[in-house]
């Protein structure tokens, strides 16, 4: 245990840190591609100014863009974090992990409730899904997936989760229902769509999971991953509209950046 002097603790006196108003993106170079830097840079200094807006974050994008390609111009495969709080960025690099393709997800314990904050702002909160996580690493999984408090389809842990269906239309929730606008969900409907595949945004319930024949998790850092099994229910990838979807977009849209 390390007791903190009054001048060791300085560092993490700010007002902001300490009541949690900061937004962060998280985002990975591809061998010495990094992808979709303009589009995460956009949210993130949206939300930036939502929470700053005397600052004028957004006019910064240009300056900001450059500092990073010229931190990681001589790496590859690097993940990198920007973080702002107040007038201040904090940017994180450093060799990106390999993470499963695959997933046992599980419903969790708790409900998602309304909130003020908008589905652009994506801040570091991860208690409650941590929480969650380890009571399903227990039970054998290694996802959760929220519900909303009227059991619609959200998110999970730091995921967004899109259902495929019998007649392989493929679904993932609107913003409205508290979920991050997550820039691989992005990226990855409009590559679909442009590959004519049928995929709506629309409100999502239990049944619709319960029904589908696919179901696919999207994170910047984790790329699209296959469910393998929700709850009780086993699903296979093989011949799977998700390995349609991988030749087109790649695990991390490298094929679509």
């Amino acid at each position: 245990m390390k007791i903190l002097t009054r001048k060791e603790a300085q560092p993490y006196q700010n007002t902001s840190l300490k009541r949690g108003h900061v937004v962060f993106t998280s985002l990975i170079q591809y061998d010495s591609k990094i992808l979709f830097l303009e589009s995460h840079l956009k949210r993130l200094l949206r939300g930036a100014d939502f929470l700053f807006p005397q600052e004028q974050w957004k006019e910064k994008q240009g300056e900001i863009a450059s500092v990073v390609k010229n931190e990681l111009a001589d790496k590859k495969n690097h993940y990198l974090r920007l973080t702002i709080f107040d007038d201040q960025l904090v940017l994180e690099t450093h060799l990106r992990e390999n993470y499963s393709d695959n997933v046992k997800l599980t419903e969790a314990l708790s409900r998602k409730t309304p909130d003020l904050k908008p589905s652009f702002l994506k801040q570091s909160c991860y208690l409650q899904a941590d929480l969650e996580l380890r009571q399903a690493s227990e039970d054998g999984f290694d996802e959760i997936l929220f519900l909303s408090y009227n059991n619609e389809l959200t998110e999970a842990s730091t995921s967004n989760i899109f259902v495929v269906t019998d007649e392989n239309v493929i679904k993932t929730p609107p913003a409205s229902s508290m979920v991050l606008e997550g820039i691989t969900r992005e990226k990855l409907s409009e590559c679909l769509r442009r590959n004519n595949f049928k995929v709506f945004e629309e409100t999502l319930t239990r049944s619709d999971i319960e029904k589908a024949s696919e179901i696919w998790l999207t994170n910047a850092v984790k790329g699209i991953r296959f469910v393998s099994q929700f709850q009780n229910k086993n699903f296979s990838a093989t011949g799977s509209v998700y390995e349609k979807a991988l030749t087109l977009f790649g695990r991390y849209g490298e094929k679509y950046e």
